[in-house]
């Protein structure tokens, strides 16, 4: 039998003999019914975690014995949202009837992280919640009926990493039968690591103000659903269920933690909620900070924007489209050129490239052009499309007009290098080559 939820009148009365330290008002979740509210919730803890029975407990002792958290060495207020001028945060999104409320606090604090780590407060952030939840989450036999837990999440996040592309413009959670996990890619996002900062308020703020956001849970209590503003304290109804947010400031003069909650912007203060230091276990339960960033493997083809290179050996670097600046790596001085003039080359055409990149260094550079072709013997007035190599010694591919890609061969590193500087010269003047191809690879080069 369908259950009402709790009436703002009682939420409000309970509020005035308060004082009122917080608003209550219509939500987004006010309405509905107290099943579907909790369908908006999802945390699953581990057999070695506290329960939502002992939180509660802990609550009630915690209204006798006052807030658990006080003022710190540091900044009396932070919030990731204002930091020199600048809003890190990443956009409030919905997760509507699934309970992945685990998703989507750790891809908003990962989101918040990776552009306060750039520099860059309108960084795209290409986290999509749908391949976390249902992929990484459904592997270990979540659901939207179940929930996660955030340890998991972020276990999975730094083992295996997730596909760089979001989930749609309403910000909602794709449904199983949209997303496309089981689809393989080389690239990947991933977390260098992560540090559980539970029960202690001092490190979570030195935390925020040093690293960034950090992915707290908290048991959600009735009254929660109707939060319109202020500083959250559980005043009247039931617990309904755990839930996962992302603590993205705090305030000392206030008393509170600020957070990013994934119940759309018409819940709260546009998405964003304040919430009392200990109330409701939110950081006690289970709080934990990612360590880093970084992407791995191919990634998918974009404009080179910049590029800056000294009068050191092999130092250069390269500012691509919705990246920023990455460093190439090569241990080979000929392989290193080669990238470098491929960058050159690609960013005077305006021409996207896909390189492998792994903790913000470039090895291997490629610019596509399309499927190849067979073909053996010697293939007469070939334009060289493009060069590709990594930084193993004597390995570079070509792309020949007609042919497609082949791998330049040779038996010694002279012999390599100076087929190598052919094609370069080739393709920078745009000239034809002939090319002798046997067994898919270039042995032999002639520039007219």
């Amino acid at each position: 039998m369908a259950s009402n939820p709790l009436s703002l009148r009682v939420i409000r009365e309970a509020l005035c003999g308060l004082s009122d330290p917080w608003v209550a008002g219509p939500t987004s979740l006010s309405h509905l019914r107290a099943e579907e509210q909790r369908a908006r919730l999802g945390l699953t803890p581990p057999p070695q975690a506290l329960t939502a029975e002992a939180i509660a407990a802990g609550d009630c002792r915690l209204r006798s014995a006052g807030d658990v958290a006080g003022p710190v060495p540091g900044p009396l207020a932070f919030d990731l949202r204002d930091l020199g001028g600048c809003d890190f945060a990443t956009p409030v999104k919905d997760q509507a009837d699934c309970a992945a409320g685990v998703a989507f606090a750790v891809t908003a604090a990962i989101g918040c992280q990776m552009r306060r780590e750039a520099g860059d407060p309108e960084l795209a952030v290409e986290l999509s919640e749908s391949r976390l939840f249902l992929g990484h989450g459904r592997a270990r036999g979540r659901d939207c009926s179940s929930g996660w837990w955030p340890g998991e999440a972020l276990e999975d996040m730094q083992r295996h990493g997730l596909r760089p592309e979001g989930d749609g413009p309403d910000g909602r959670l794709a449904s199983a039968g949209e997303e496309r996990i089981a689809a393989e890619t080389d690239e990947r996002l991933r977390i260098t690591g992560s540090d559980e900062l539970t029960g202690r308020p001092a490190e979570i703020k030195a935390w925020l103000v040093a690293r960034g956001p950090v992915v707290a849970c908290l048991l959600v209590y009735d009254d929660l659903f109707s939060y319109r503003g202020g500083v959250y304290r559980q005043v009247a109804g039931a617990p309904a269920g755990g839930h996962c947010v992302a603590i993205i400031g705090y305030d000392d003069r206030a008393g509170c933690w600020i957070c990013q909650n994934s119940w759309g912007t018409d819940w709260g203060e546009e998405g964003f909620f304040r919430i009392a230091y200990g109330q409701c276990g939110i950081d006690r339960w289970m709080v934990a900070g990612v360590r880093g960033v970084t992407r791995v493997g191919w990634q998918r083809a974009r404009q080179v924007l910049g590029l800056w290179s000294s009068g050191e050996g092999r130092n250069a670097w390269a500012r691509f489209q919705g990246l920023g600046w990455r460093r190439l790596c090569s241990d080979d001085d000929g392989i290193f050129l080669s990238t470098l003039a491929q960058l050159i080359a690609a960013k005077t055409a305006r021409r996207p490239v896909r390189f492998y990149e792994r903790s913000g260094v470039v090895s291997q550079v490629c610019q596509d052009q399309g499927p190849a072709s067979s073909g053996s013997g010697w293939q007469a007035n070939r334009r060289v499309a493009a060069l590709w190599a990594n930084g193993q010694i004597r390995n570079a591919w070509a792309y020949l007009g007609g042919v497609g890609w082949r791998r330049v061969a040779a038996a010694s590193d002279a012999a390599f290098c100076g087929m190598l500087a052919q094609l370069i010269a080739a393709k920078g003047a745009g000239r034809p080559i002939n090319a002798y191809v046997e067994d898919d690879a270039i042995t032999q080069v002639y520039v007219h």
